[in-house]
């Protein structure tokens, strides 16, 4: 095994933001540098909080950049982008934790030249009947119910979707197709760059055995407030992207996927409940964030 965290020359870089200091950014650090792995990489940690000596010294096998607060998820990741000395750029949230052999399972598709993007697989672990009813929805990135049956993947392994809380792209691709859309402050940032890596024929290889676990929204205030902003940037998200037919008819068939899955499930009497009450919250964010912007140009 060779991990060396602060090599010149890695050969991966992992970006991890965060805009406060939580208790699960070490645990996710504890989990990556458990990591076995035959090759270099840096961890590298954009941050909108000024940190003190004490903390910089516990965080010491990472690279830090500090980035003014207030300026977008996006922007933070282009930062990271940006400070970046990998050739591939992995993506992972803070509130994750990486299962063993994630990241050698993520670097090792790029063997194969011809792949330049890798989705992992997000697992959600067991927390109550609320959070996993949720969790069955999808969320996040396929959550319990599994990234195939939210978002279509090819009998070879190929799909046309990324989600930062599990992905890896390689720099060149990055540096290519300009990142993130900075002005996505709300979110989708991720859908959104999907769709311009799909147009410019770039194809994500799924790696479902490179494995990160996310934590469930287990209340109805966190999963309705999550849901709203999830609609106002889907106003942004359909601005840049104009025809989003193809990912209405997605959300038809996932939710088609979820119905049947859990059919004879207990969690059904909660799970479509929450399917309808997750497009009718989408929705009205979506027309709240129209409404906004409208008075903004008057």
């Amino acid at each position: 095994m060779r991990v060396i965290f602060l090599a010149k020359k890695p050969l991966a870089s992992v970006i991890i933001v965060f805009d406060k200091l939580r208790p699960s950014l070490f645990s996710l650090l504890d989990s990556i540098k458990c990591q076995k792995a035959d090759f270099a990489f840096e961890i590298v940690l954009v941050s909108e909080v000024r940190l003190d000596p004490s903390c910089k010294k516990r965080l010491k096998d990472c690279r830090i950049i500090e980035v003014p607060a207030g300026k977008g998820i996006p922007f933070n990741r282009n930062q990271g982008i940006k400070h970046a000395r990998g050739r591939i750029i992995a993506f992972v949230d803070d509130d994750c934790l990486a299962e063993k052999g994630w990241l050698s399972g993520i670097v090792a598709q790029f063997s194969n030249p011809e792949v330049l993007a890798v989705m992992g697989r997000v697992i959600v672990p067991k927390s109550g009947f609320f959070g996993d009813s949720v969790s069955a929805l999808g969320f996040p990135a396929g959550g319990s119910i599994g990234f195939e049956k939210i978002w279509h993947v090819s009998p070879e392994g190929f799909t046309n979707h990324l989600s930062t809380c599990n992905c890896a792209v390689r720099k060149s691709v990055l540096d290519g197709i300009g990142g993130f859309d900075e002005s996505l402050m709300l979110g989708t940032e991720d859908a959104e760059l999907s769709s311009r890596l799909e147009k410019k024929g770039v194809l994500v290889k799924f790696a479902p055995k490179a494995i990160v676990s996310h934590g469930a929204r287990d209340s109805l205030r966190s999963f309705a407030g999550w849901q709203l902003r999830r609609g106002r940037a889907n106003f942004h998200f359909r601005k840049k992207v104009g025809k989003v037919s193809g990912f209405v008819m997605l959300r038809f068939w996932s939710s088609k996927n979820i119905v049947q899955t859990y059919l004879f499930d207990p969690k059904i009497f909660l799970i479509i409940p929450l399917l309808v009450l997750s497009f009718l919250l989408q929705q009205t964010g979506f027309m709240l964030e129209k409404a906004a912007q409208f008075r903004q140009a008057r």
